[in-house]
């Protein structure tokens, strides 16, 4: 897999594994400093380099718009890539 940058790192580690916590693009762009938008893109970039990340677009308006890295089918993927860090 590709090396990540330093920023998709961050992003990456913010994200967590479980559903069950999510974290929204507002806060994400809160903690690293980082406009929406940037994170939007850096997100993409991480899905094209192989991680799975969901996103939650629809459901109850607490939950729009929060991501987590897509459990159940792909996390042997994810920990693969994490324990290659």
């Amino acid at each position: 897999m590709t090396e990540l940058t330093i920023i998709e790192q961050a992003v990456l580690d913010l994200i967590p594994l479980s559903i069950e916590r999510k974290i929204a693009i507002r806060e994400i762009s809160s903690l690293i400093d980082i406009d929406e938008r940037s994170v939007y893109e850096v997100i993409n970039s991480l899905r094209k380099k192989g991680i799975p990340i969901c996103a939650i677009r629809h459901g109850e308006p607490t939950n729009r718009g929060t991501l987590s890295l897509q459990a159940k089918k792909n996390v042997r993927r994810v920990l693969l890539h994490i324990k290659r860090k």
